[in-house]
């Protein structure tokens, strides 16, 4: 599975990319030092955050009007530093990133079977040479008394950074199905997959998403059963074996 970029929330109107867009935001509430709150007509609490010296220091939350919170962002100085969180209404963990001075490291986005198991999980980890033009990823837009809405920039999107990583699926039982190495969101590297019991059941490489080499297959007592041999993504021969 490759990864999805997540819309947080719609698009309004938008900042420009010279300042973190969240910080010039919170800008809006007036006092350069305060502990700021805002709620939903419900009473429910919507947004709090903390401006020291005019920009967001420390950790900004915000929540749904069921109470539970979508999303945990921390800044330091205006800029966002550190571990970033985000949840869907179940109170289920979807989205992390690690930033440094507003620029993305790390991002991992999280998938879910019904019965609340993890089903999928997406590794990127970023090459910050690839970030030099703008380090800032994203891009906030509001409207006056709404809660910043937040997309991906389209000219900074991932499939234009440099990039490693993995996708990790599972079974609804929790185990590991399958697990691939990544190359700027291409499979490449090594990838194997396995049984619902834990044992494994293949593996082979990939070079620029297609398979190349050998791939193996075992039986359940960790037997060869068969080797396909693989060149540029197509398939040049397969060898079966007695293994049982």
């Amino acid at each position: 599975m490759k990864p999805i970029l997540s819309l947080l929330f719609t698009l309004i109107c938008s900042f420009c990319f010279s300042q973190n867009p969240w910080n010039e935001y919170a800008k809006l509430s007036g006092d350069s030092n305060k502990v700021y709150k805002d709620y939903y007509s419900n009473g429910q609490l919507r947004l709090e955050f903390t401006l020291k010296d005019g920009n967001l220091e420390g950790e900004y939350l915000g929540y749904y009007s069921n109470g539970k919170v979508q999303d945990s962002t921390f800044f330091e100085n205006g800029h966002y530093h550190g571990t970033n969180k985000s949840f869907n209404q179940k109170g289920q963990l979807i989205i992390i990133e690690e930033y440094k001075h507003d620029t993305l490291l790390f991002n991992k986005d999280i998938y879910y079977y019904k019965n609340g198991n993890i089903k999928t999980e997406v590794y990127l980890f970023f090459d910050t040479d690839s970030l030099k033009i703008n380090p800032f990823l994203k891009t906030t837009q509001h409207s006056s008394g709404t809660n910043p809405d937040m997309n991906y920039s389209k000219d900074l999107s991932f499939s234009k950074m440099k990039s490693h990583g993995k996708n990790v699926e599972y079974f609804k039982n929790g185990k590991i199905k399958e697990e691939i190495f990544t190359i700027n969101e291409l499979f490449d590297g090594d990838s194997r997959w396995y049984n619902q019991d834990g044992t494994l059941a293949g593996e082979g490489i990939y070079k620029n998403d297609k398979p190349e080499g050998d791939f193996i297959y075992y039986s359940r007592k960790g037997k060869v059963t068969k080797i396909e041999t693989w060149k540029e993504g197509k398939l040049i021969k397969t060898v079966k074996t007695n293994g049982l």
